[in-house]
């Protein structure tokens, strides 16, 4: 089977998309002829060094691995680029991919769906930054995480821990990003839990729960230094929880393939963070601490992949 792995890309997330390219070409070159597709910063595909269109290069494949990251390959776009050539590739489709990488039109389809996301107010240029905090403070008291609508890796989150400073914080974040959202801060245990599509013959397999353990730091803090807990230290009754909700979620975003779910659990339940549909490859991974914890390998799921 000819599998093309995309990585690189246009995006701020270049070099993590190359090192899950790297690795997904490392497992897949036992079983199958792969392609080392990279993409530049400019968007240009590039075959052995030589620009290639992708029209011509589609003839020759089977199966495009999508190891990209961030923008161009999780927004939609790199996904508006395959779907004319009529070759299988992994990851959603570009409807999918679109209504993942909106933070606000996410949440609005998780919680259609059945599942508890935090509270949350859009907040856009169009409105007046110290009014509109006066209000969410009403709405939701007096510590708020703020995050643009769209992007990774936690690029943009700030964390606000008191009214006086959140109309402050809202007028430099609206210089950067024109649309924000405000949740409320949630402070629990912060778990990410995989899922992926016809593995190990059930429709919809969910790994085990990962725990993000943040130290003495009790809150959702995607940007503070972490180590994984694999698996999570949780009841059974709450891995069950978190493996069942992150199924939901997968379907309520219309995921393929895999993805994982950030979720935190507190006090008042377990809610729902956000959707990654294209988890990163690669060693001490949550992608790879997940198939540790159930004795999963990278060549067995990464054949699996490109063998549907």
């Amino acid at each position: 089977m000819r599998v093309a792995v995309l990585r690189g890309g246009p995006s701020t997330d270049y070099e993590a998309s190359l090192a899950s390219g790297a690795h997904a070409l490392k497992h897949l070159g036992n079983t199958h002829r792969v392609l080392d597709i990279f993409i530049d910063r400019e968007g240009t595909w590039h075959r052995k060094g030589i620009a290639v269109d992708p029209f011509r290069l589609a003839p020759h494949v089977d199966m495009f691995v999508n190891a990209l990251h961030g923008e161009y390959g999780e927004d939609g776009r790199v996904q508006q680029v395959l779907e004319p050539l009529r070759v299988p590739y992994t990851g959603p489709r570009p409807l999918s991919a679109m209504n993942s990488w909106r933070k606000d039109v996410a949440r609005e389809l998780l919680a259609r769906a059945g599942l508890r996301v935090p509270e949350a107010r859009l907040v856009t240029t169009l409105i007046e930054p110290y009014e509109v905090a006066d209000e969410i403070h009403r709405q939701m008291g007096g510590q708020y995480v703020i995050k643009p609508i769209m992007g990774s890796n936690s690029m943009g989150v700030t964390y606000v821990r008191s009214h006086p400073e959140l109309g402050e914080q809202l007028v430099n974040s609206l210089l950067n990003y024109k649309r924000i959202l405000v949740e409320e801060l949630l402070r629990g245990i912060e778990i990410k839990c995989v899922v992926a599509n016809n593995f190990r013959n059930q429709d919809l397999y969910a790994f085990l729960p990962i725990e993000i353990d943040r130290s003495q730091l009790d809150m959702y803090s995607p940007t503070s230094e972490h180590t994984l807990i694999s698996p999570a230290r949780l009841s059974q009754s709450e891995k069950d929880l978190v493996m069942q909700t992150a199924r939901q979620a997968h379907r309520a975003l219309h995921m393929s393939d895999y993805s994982s779910t950030d979720m935190i659990l507190t006090k008042r339940g377990l809610y729902v963070l956000e959707v990654d549909a294209l988890p990163q490859m690669g060693e001490e991974t949550i992608l790879d601490k997940s198939l540790e914890s159930v004795a999963a390998t990278w060549p067995e799921f990464l054949n699996h992949l490109v063998s549907r």
